[in-house]
This record gives C-alpha cells, sequence and structure tokens, in this order.
C-alpha cells in the first residue's frame, strides 16, 4: 500500500486530497507506480486511509501490499507533522540510486516510521545510504510501551540505536500513531543488554516541534537518587543471576567474580554503574565493567594504552565510537577508585552531565 502514484506524469499524494474528490477521480483517471510504473489501483474506504495497491505484488522497489494500518496512519501523521514546519515534503519519495524509499522526505532529512522488525546491519545499510546521498536519517521506532511514569522497559536493537543523548543521558523519541503521540522513553539508564530504567512521557504532536523537544535537564540531586534506584535495582539482578543463569557454573562472569571477590554480590559498587552510550557495547554493564576492573588490576594497563589487549581479554570483538566513549568514561570515573556510593554518584554526575551543561 502507498499514498503516492502517478497521474498523467504527475505526482499525486491521497492524503493531499478529500475522500469524495478521490472517488471522482477514481472513475475517470489512471494511476501507475512511480517507480515501477505498473498500473495501480486507488482504494477508498469509509475506515481506512485512502492509498494505491499494485494490481500484481510484483514491484522491486520496496512497497509492501502488506503495510500495517499502524504504519499507513503513523506515515500520515508524520507527513502532516513536517509541512507545519517547511514546505519541501514529500511522502513516499522514491530515492531511485539507493532503490529505497523513506516513509517521508522533509527538506534534507529522510524520515522512516518503523513498525517491524529490522536488523542492526540493515539499519546501518540504510541509514549509511541516505547519508552518502546528502540526506539526514531519522529514525523513529513505534511506540511498544505506553504505560507513563517511571519503569523498567525493554529496548530492541532498533529502540537502541535511536537513543540519543541530552545532557550525557539517553533518550529515544516513538510514535504512537493511535494515541497521535510522540513518546518518549527519557533518562534511560542501562540495566542489562536490554533492559532499562527509563521515565516514559506522552507528547501529543500538535504540541511537539521540529528539531524535536529533548527532555529538560535533572539537577544533581536527582541525578544521585536515578543512581541510587539503579543501584538498587544492579543488586536486585545480580541476584537473580546468581540464582537463575542459564550458563549455570559456566557463567564467565560468575566464575570471575567468585575467584576475585568471593562472589557475584560481593563485586565493587562501581561495577555495573551507568555510563553514556554502554548501549553499544554487546554485553551487559556489568560485565564489561567486571572484566575492565579485573583486567587493569591485573594488567595496570588503560583502554587508551591497550585497548586490543582489553577486548581480548572481555571477549569484546571490536569498538564503535560509541563504545570506545563509554569504556573512556568508565575508565575516568573507576581512575580513582570511589570511596563509597556518595563520592561515586557525585564523580558521575562532574564526568557524565556537567561537562555537557557547560557546552
Amino acid at each position: 500500500m502507498m499514498f503516492v502514484a502517478k497521474n498523467n506524469g504527475q505526482l499525486l499524494c491521497t492524503l493531499d486530497y478529500t475522500k469524495d474528490i478521490l472517488r471522482t477521480l477514481r472513475q475517470s483517471e489512471t494511476f501507475v507506480c512511480p517507480c515501477c510504473d505498473e498500473p495501480v489501483i486507488l482504494k477508498v474506504e469509509h475506515q481506512k486511509l485512502a492509498h494505491f495497491a499494485h494490481r500484481q505484488a510484483s514491484c522491486e522497489a520496496g512497497f509492501s501490499e502488506r503495510e500495517s494500518a499502524q504504519h499507513l496512519q503513523g506515515k500520515a501523521q508524520l507527513y502532516a507533522f513536517f509541512q507545519r514546519f517547511m514546505q519541501d515534503v514529500e511522502l513516499e519519495p522514491y530515492v531511485r540510486i539507493l532503490q529505497q524509499r523513506p516513509d517521508v522526505r522533509a527538506a534534507q532529512y529522510a524520515i522512516e516510521f518503523q513498525c517491524s522488525a529490522i536488523s542492526y546491519e540493515r539499519l546501518v545499510e540504510r541509514t549509511d545510504g541516505y547519508t552518502r546521498q546528502g540526506y539526514v536519517p531519522i529514525w523513529i521506532p513505534v511506540t511498544r510501551h505506553k504505560k507513563l511514569g517511571w519503569q523498567i522497559i525493554s529496548l530492541s536493537q532498533l529502540e537502541k540505536a535511536c537513543l540519543q543523548m541530552k545532557d550525557g543521558l539517553a533518550y529515544c523519541i516513538t510514535l504512537s500513531p493511535k494515541e497521535e503521540a510522540f513518546i518518549y522513553y527519557s533518562y534511560a539508564m542501562q540495566l542489562s543488554t536490554t533492559k532499562f530504567y527509563a521515565y516514559v512521557m506522552h507528547m501529543p504532536i500538535h504540541e511537539q516541534q521540529f528539531p524535536f523537544y529533548a527532555p529538560t535537564p535533572i539537577s544533581n540531586d536527582v541525578f544521585i537518587q536515578l543512581c541510587q534506584k539503579q543501584q538498587h535495582m544492579r543488586e536486585r539482578m545480580l541476584l537473580q543471576r546468581l540464582r537463575f543463569s542459564k550458563e549455570g557454573v559456566q557463567d564467565n562472569v560468575l566464575q570471575l567474580a567468585y575467584t576475585y571477590y568471593g562472589g557475584i554480590m560481593r563485586i565493587p559498587f562501581y561495577v555495573g554503574i551507568y555510563v553514556p552510550y554502554a548501549h553499544a557495547l554487546p554485553i551487559p554493564p556489568v560485565d564489561w565493567q567486571l572484566y575492565y576492573v579485573i583486567w587493569r588490576a591485573h594488567y595496570n594497563k588503560t583502554i587508551r594504552q591497550d585497548e586490543a589487549h582489553f577486548c581480548t581479554f572481555s571477549g569484546i570483538e571490536q569498538l564503535c565510537t560509541r563504545s570506545r566513549q563509554a569504556l573512556y568514561v568508565y575508565e575516568d570515573i573507576v581512575m580513582t577508585t570511589p570511596a563509597n556510593e556518595a563520592v561515586l554518584f557525585q564523580a558521575m554526575y562532574d564526568k557524565i552531565v556537567a561537562p555537557q551543561r557547560n557546552n
């Protein structure tokens, strides 16, 4: 299904016309796909958005005949949203050199509203393609967590890739077509590979701005309260791992914790803390931070001195810019071993949040 087709060589978007006008056009006009030039049918139904559909599913340009109503509704909302802020806005434009079509193009921005699962490799491939052609890609996942307030949420690969930073704290913008609202996962602190402690907030589309609103800064005291909460949840997750680890006695982290500290519940309090971009690493914060603390004590090295050796020791195949930044920040925080949690949390604020406020 798609909103745009060619009529007499000109592009026609169903969202720009009323259903009555479209019904009239359907009686006298013919339409073809802007990508494959095959005939398409204009469908104007009472309860659905008017759209075009191929007579046969033969188009190889990326048009899906099984596109969900949720995806269609979200695209329509984003199309209308960006028209509030700029004139040069297209729906479903075909970028022939890439054989791709963003859901919406607004000036130099290529906007993708993603409702289905997408592999990280495919995400990177499409993002790089847009960037090479001079577009600024914006990925907006569909909202999966609608309960508002502080809570533990799970983030998909796409959602983690869409995390942005504001004052050293992560947030992700999602879209809920049903609620006609952007849903934010704000101040997200990572607990495991997929679980985050975050504040879920609701912003109606008509109240949103572009560039998109970023969460308001939090104070030193609130940041420390967040760190305390995260530390409490860390303790619970360590206990669960001790009791229910699927790897059992083969769990390398449990083995290391027992060898060096007498057990996972006795590891240093500064192992498993929040640092920006830690979600770019393939293993949970507790794992790579425990590897780091043991590696540094055993070899008396820093990551800046011997990154390759740390990666070999921890089993991390390679670092990207973001994961390397996470390691550097952690190294700076624990370089001088914090005396207690209060000192640690203040050091985290000074290293993570305060520098961003001063920029």
